[in-house]
């Protein structure tokens, strides 16, 4: 193919790259099309794909070995999107950038796979500094913890559920990872291909698809399989209880990248209308500052726009009420106020009042 054409703005490209995190994802689709790089843009974004994929590798490194560290205590665990994810989607454990590990188990698991990240030199750190029993309140009401390491900054999320939303996929845990992925020789757990289709469409919906990233890896994982199969793993997502969001993220694929589905799926997404403006949505998300801006501070237009579409990711006045209700709940509150079992009724009272004079720091500390 001939060159790049002439005209595009390689500041910008770099910075929607970054933004998306998909400098060395986007260098090797180039240099398979056969696209040549300007050598300043070159000369600026290799090091920098260099260091993501190098990254990349170290943290798949760390998953086997945290898969061996748990499995030799007898601990459930089980690693969603990654490593595991890009060694299925790419066949390469390094060519998509990995942020942080998602390290999957149960809540009765949670305190004991905590202490042994801690063993290992890792600290929690969103939130920081939990005793026992508030790490028990978090774990009642919320569904993950970060952790960095001291040495490394290898981040892990420690999830005991995949999603706060327990009427979204619900049954679906570590006791479903019965597939695994080989990192470094080390056989890595996940979850099959259905449970994994649905919830990374979840997931991407939740977060309106905003990095290219996600739709992206979404993307491959579905290129290497026929049309059939596509259709059937939208159709196990939605009996799985994924609702829109299945068909948000075909649509983002379709437009995005030209995914070809069945002419009976193209049909059904065509006539969600729903899922369709889902998915104006969230290209209009992507699109933020020409793509190349982080989404601004809570409550600003874009993220009111992420947090509303959220409302009609499944279908039925249900889920409105249950997610609004969710949104009443402030894992962080419970843990600050930290209420005896038998005050617990006191919270939503309190939930107002502390939603106000918490936002209304932020502002002052703005201004």
């Amino acid at each position: 193919m001939i060159a790049a054409a002439e005209g595009i703005d390689w500041p910008r490209f770099a910075r929607v790259l970054a933004r998306h995190r998909i400098t060395a994802l986007a260098l090797d689709g180039l240099r398979q099309a056969g696209v040549a790089l300007p050598e300043a843009v070159a000369a600026r974004l290799k090091p920098i794909a260099v260091r993501e994929t190098h990254r990349s590798l170290a943290m798949a490194a760390e998953t086997a070995q945290l898969q061996k560290a748990c499995d030799a205590a007898g601990l459930p665990c089980a690693f969603v999107k990654g490593a595991s994810l890009a060694a299925l989607a790419y066949g390469d454990a390094g060519i998509k950038k990995s942020h942080d590990i998602d390290l999957l188990t149960t809540p009765e698991a949670a305190v004991e796979v905590r202490a042994l990240l801690e063993s290992r030199g890792y600290r929690m750190t969103l939130p920081a500094d939990l005793d026992a029993a508030r790490f028990l309140v978090l774990i009642e009401h919320h569904k993950e913890a970060a952790f960095v390491h001291g040495v490394t900054g290898h981040m892990v999320d420690l999830h005991w559920r995949l999603l706060d939303q327990a009427w979204v996929l619900p049954g679906i845990d570590v006791a479903d990872a019965v597939r695994t992925v080989g990192l470094g020789g080390v056989p890595v757990r996940t979850l099959p291909d259905p449970a994994l289709f649905a919830y990374l469409c979840v997931h991407g919906s939740a977060h309106a698809w905003n990095r290219l990233k996600w739709s992206a890896d979404l993307n491959a994982f579905l290129s290497h399989r026929s049309q059939d199969v596509v259709e059937h793993l939208y159709e196990a997502a939605v009996a799985m209880g994924a609702g829109r969001a299945p068909a948000m993220g075909l649509i983002l694929c379709q437009r995005l990248y030209g995914l070809e589905v069945s002419p009976s799926l193209a049909d059904v997404l065509k006539r969600d209308r729903i899922a369709q403006a889902l998915a104006d949505n969230a290209l209009a998300c992507l699109n933020y500052g020409q793509g190349a801006v982080e989404l601004p501070l809570p409550y600003s237009l874009p993220v009111v726009r992420i947090k509303l579409a959220q409302l009609f990711l499944m279908p039925g006045a249900g889920h409105l009420k249950r997610e609004l209700a969710r949104r009443m709940n402030s894992p962080d509150d419970r843990i600050k106020l930290g209420l005896p079992p038998a005050l617990s009724f006191l919270y939503l009272p309190l939930r107002v009042p502390l939603w106000l004079m918490r936002h209304g720091r932020a502002l002052i500390g703005r201004r």
